[in-house]
């Protein structure tokens, strides 16, 4: 369930909806008392604290990823991709060699500004950041801005 911050609400309809998922939540309960079946509730931590969830919930904070975390999940994303774009196509090394010097270059251009390094921090963020450098040919905007269109 994801749950928007207070910040981003402009009507009583989404002040409605997050009471609605705060009366879920408590309903729903322990995953010990209901057969196991756990919930997972995310939020941008920009607002949350205006107005926290009620229910008994864990709380954790993801932390930003680091440059080796980027960097694994730069050639990792790589290879799968090309795994499905090349299959049948080149050999397994042909394939492993292609991803690889993709992933040298998606992750050279994230270093390359300090604003799209601290986007990369953010796992959903950082795929975003993959996808648009292999749909720009090997590119990212040069302006965080332009990332967005």
């Amino acid at each position: 369930i994801y749950r928007q911050d207070v910040s981003e609400f402009d009507s009583m309809e989404d002040w409605r909806h997050l009471q609605a998922i705060d009366s879920a939540t408590e309903k729903l309960g322990r995953p010990v008392d209901t057969g196991g079946n756990q919930l997972v509730v995310t939020s941008r931590i920009a607002g949350y604290h205006s107005a926290p969830m009620r229910s008994p919930l864990t709380h954790v904070t993801i932390q930003p990823m680091q440059e080796t975390s980027i960097k694994s999940f730069c050639i990792s994303w790589m290879v799968a991709v090309h795994k499905i774009e090349n299959k049948g196509k080149f050999d397994p090394a042909t394939v492993m060699r292609l991803a690889q010097q993709e992933a040298v270059k998606l992750c050279g251009a994230i270093c390359e500004q300090a604003g799209v390094r601290r986007l990369a921090q953010n796992p959903l963020l950082l795929t975003i950041l993959a996808l648009v450098f292999r749909k720009q040919k090997m590119s990212l905007p040069k302006r965080r801005a332009q990332l967005y269109r």
